[in-house]
């Protein structure tokens, strides 16, 4: 019996193992600490976890209830270097009188795992670390290195350095390496996503000129200049976007892939916009701030702007674009700056001919009998940070319902099968041959 099938074999024999630690990280409370969650129970349990199963583990405690674990296994060489991704910091709860259940109960119920986290993404969380103890147990020679790391604030990064999160501080400082990762993240076993749009967070600034409400034409409204600078601002999201030669047909067959998904959720009316998410400019107008009081004519006036940025837009791009339109609208006075990290900035993606990306692919299909679609994600996350850190990274896990909503699950079944294809793409990664 070859590597691979031994290692399938050990995962079928514990199969109901994934859907009992899913369930039991579902009932460790732990909200991203940046909303006062904190995480260092659940990463407790997951070290102690590991540990009871004869892995070596570090941690790295960052403050502010903020914890990562990492463990490895080193094979008769360093390289390659793969990845096994989750993160452990789930989003509120938000009215939990609108939960049909206790948000962190845990429980199995009709195939699914119940609560807070079990989706986005204990669920995966759950493959993936079965998926490391079961290469840890099968006695596999391999050449290179696995490594599991599990984040504490992916939903909201802590401001470690530069305000740009945990796991890019442990890839900057090599504490964690690797050629290429395979994050857990809930896309549906169906689905590899390979590159995530980019994020743009932009203050906006216009000043004017106060005088009393009564006479306002000897003054100059700040908030008025702000709305002909919201409304410039907004246009950048008309034009589409061409994406890269290598993404064009990627792109194309994800707007289907985020169209079904919305249709899906219940939001079918919203479907057929689905795909300007993937290759136009999103903008959302998220504060404002401006006057004094209600009789005298505003001098300043602040907004805080969030775009996403599709695949072909960086962001000089994007600001080379915004001044444009304000000096168009007459109002090339109005000043921004961004105010997150150049980590969060530029989409990013891992080229389809990678070798990461087809080997998950040739695996779901071998083992689930199933030919995944390529996709690309209408959002950020760590994997945005992970490529720029130079790691070829993919995200592929099993699904989850309601997730940042009421009454989140994931399907239990689909933990192990998600194990089963990371265990077989970590095999062929890092097989000796």
């Amino acid at each position: 019996m070859d590597a691979k099938q031994r290692l399938l074999q050990r995962l079928n024999a514990k199969r109901d193992e994934a859907e009992d630690l899913c369930s039991k990280l579902v009932q460790i409370p732990s909200i991203t600490p940046v909303y006062g969650g904190n995480t260092t129970d659940i990463a407790r349990f997951i070290k102690g976890y590991l540990e009871d199963n004869g892995a070596k583990v570090e941690t790295h405690d960052f403050g502010s209830g903020a914890v990562s674990v990492t463990s490895s296994l080193i094979g008769r060489s360093t390289s390659p270097r793969l990845i096994l991704y989750g993160h452990m910091d789930v989003v509120p709860t938000g009215d939990e009188s609108r939960w049909s259940f206790p948000p962190f109960c845990g429980e199995v119920r009709d195939g699914n795992v119940l609560g807070r986290g079990a989706g986005d993404m204990k669920g995966g969380l759950a493959s993936v670390i079965t998926t490391y103890l079961a290469f840890h147990d099968a006695d596999i020679e391999f050449d290179g290195t696995l490594t599991l790391a599990i984040a504490p604030d992916e939903e909201k990064w802590i401001a470690v350095e530069d305000g740009l999160g945990t796991q890019w501080w442990l890839l900057k400082t090599k504490r964690l390496q690797g050629d290429a990762c395979i994050m857990g993240e809930p896309t549906g076993l169906t689905t590899v996503s390979i590159g995530e749009k980019g994020e743009y967070w932009i203050k906006v600034t216009t000043k004017g000129i106060p005088a009393h409400a009564t006479a306002p034409i000897l003054g100059e409204n700040a908030i008025e200049k702000m709305m002909k600078a919201l409304e410039a601002i907004r246009s950048i999201s008309d034009e589409r976007i061409s994406p890269p030669p290598e993404l064009s047909g990627v792109v194309e067959s994800s707007k289907a892939i985020v169209a079904e998904s919305m249709a899906r959720q219940g939001f079918k009316g919203k479907a057929e916009e689905a795909g300007k998410l993937l290759d136009h400019v999103v903008v959302n107008i998220g504060e404002i701030q401006g006057g004094t009081m209600t009789n005298v004519v505003p001098d300043k006036c602040i907004a805080k702007l969030a775009l996403v940025l599709p695949m072909g837009l960086d962001t000089e791009k994007a600001a080379q674009k915004l001044d444009e339109l304000l000096v168009k609208a007459g109002v090339d006075d109005a000043t921004f700056e961004r105010f997150s990290g150049e980590m969060a900035g530029s989409p990013t993606f891992t080229a389809p001919a990678e070798r990461i990306v087809k080997l998950v692919c040739e695996n779901a299909t071998e083992i689930l009998n199933i030919t995944p679609n390529i996709q690309i994600a209408t959002g950020p996350g760590d994997s945005n940070v992970y490529r720029r850190m130079g790691v070829r990274t993919i995200n592929y896990g099993p699904a989850g319902r309601g997730m940042h909503s009421f009454d989140e699950a994931v399907s239990a079944k689909d933990l192990t099968l998600a194990a089963k294809v990371y265990a077989g793409a970590v095999v062929d990664f890092l097989r000796s041959d």
